[in-house]
C-alpha cells in the first residue's frame, strides 16, 4: 500500500507540473484567436481542457479516485470532438458545434412550459427566442447531441484521420472511445464497476467517510493528462502552431513515469 501511494503521488505531481509547463508554452506564444468559427471553437475547447485537468487533479488529491476517473471522461470526449471538427469541413462542423446552444435552449424552453406552463417568464422566453428556434434548433435531430452523426461520438471516432498524415497517427479514434473512454464511463454512470468497492460491511456501523483507491487516482491522473495533451498536439497540428516538439518535450518524461506508476497500481 505504501509502495501504491508513492507511486500515485509521483504522477500527481508529474501531472500538475507537465500541464504548468503546456500552459506556459500555449500563453508564450501570444495567439491571436480568429474570428473563424473553428479557430474560437479550437481554442474554447483547449481552454475547457485545461480547466477539467486543473479540476480532476483536484478530485485526486482529495482520494476521490472514482470521481475523478469519471471526470476525465470528458477529456476524451473533447479530444474525439476535436478530432472530428478538425479532420474535414472544419467550419461548418465548428458551427454545428457552436450554434447547438439553440437546440439546448430550446429544450429548456419545452421544459419550462412542461413544468410551469402558467410562467409568463417562460412564455416571454419562448417568445424571444423563437427566431432563434426556428433558424437554428432545427437542424438537429437530438437534445442532447450536437452533431446529427446516427453513431453520435462513436461515428466520430469511427471517421478516418485526414488531418494527420504522418505513419505514427492512427486511421481513427475508435480504440480512445472503446477502451479509456468506455471504462471511465462506468464511473460516469456509476454503474456497480465503481460502487462495487463502496458496498457497506454487513453487520458493522455504516459510515459515509471517503474510501481513496489509489489506483483509480494515478489512472485518472494519467489518463486526464495523456488526453489532455493529445488535445494539444490537435490544435498544435490543426492551427499549425509548430509547437510539436516542444509539447512532446513536456509530455514524454511525464508520460514515461506516468506509464510505470499505472502499470505498478494495477499489478
Amino acid at each position: 500500500m505504501p509502495h501504491s501511494r508513492s507511486k500515485k503521488l509521483t504522477i500527481m505531481r508529474s501531472s500538475q507540473i507537465a500541464s504548468r509547463r503546456l500552459e506556459e508554452l500555449i500563453e508564450h506564444e501570444n495567439i491571436h484567436v480568429s474570428k473563424h468559427p473553428s479557430s474560437l471553437v479550437t481554442y474554447g475547447l483547449l481552454r475547457k481542457a485545461f480547466q477539467i485537468h486543473k479540476s480532476v487533479l483536484i478530485l485526486c488529491r482529495e482520494g476521490l479516485g472514482s470521481e475523478a476517473y469519471a471526470l476525465s471522461r470528458i477529456l476524451i470526449e473533447i479530444f474525439i470532438a476535436l478530432r472530428w471538427i478538425t479532420n474535414d469541413d472544419q467550419d461548418n462542423r465548428a458551427k454545428e458545434y457552436g450554434f447547438f446552444v439553440a437546440k439546448r435552449k430550446e429544450y429548456w424552453a419545452k421544459i419550462g412550459t412542461k413544468y410551469y406552463a402558467a410562467g409568463a417568464a417562460w412564455k416571454s422566453e419562448i417568445a424571444r427566442q423563437q427566431k432563434i428556434f426556428d433558424k437554428y434548433a432545427k437542424r438537429y435531430k437530438y437534445f442532447y447531441f450536437w452533431s446529427n452523426l446516427a453513431e453520435k461520438l462513436k461515428g466520430m471516432a469511427r471517421e478516418k484521420e485526414s488531418l494527420e498524415s504522418s505513419p505514427p497517427a492512427p486511421p481513427d479514434a475508435l480504440w480512445d472511445y472503446e477502451v479509456p473512454y468506455s471504462m471511465a464511463s462506468d464511473h460516469v454512470h456509476a454503474t456497480s464497476m465503481a460502487v462495487d468497492e463502496l458496498l457497506p460491511e454487513v453487520g458493522k456501523p455504516f459510515r459515509l467517510s471517503v474510501l481513496t483507491n489509489d489506483s483509480l487516482i494515478a489512472n485518472a491522473a494519467f489518463t486526464s493528462t495523456a488526453w489532455l495533451f493529445k488535445i494539444a498536439f490537435r490544435v498544435d497540428s490543426f492551427r499549425k502552431l509548430d509547437l510539436a516538439s516542444q509539447i512532446d518535450r513536456i509530455f514524454r518524461p511525464h508520460g514515461n513515469r506516468a506509464k510505470s506508476s499505472v502499470a505498478t497500481s494495477r499489478s
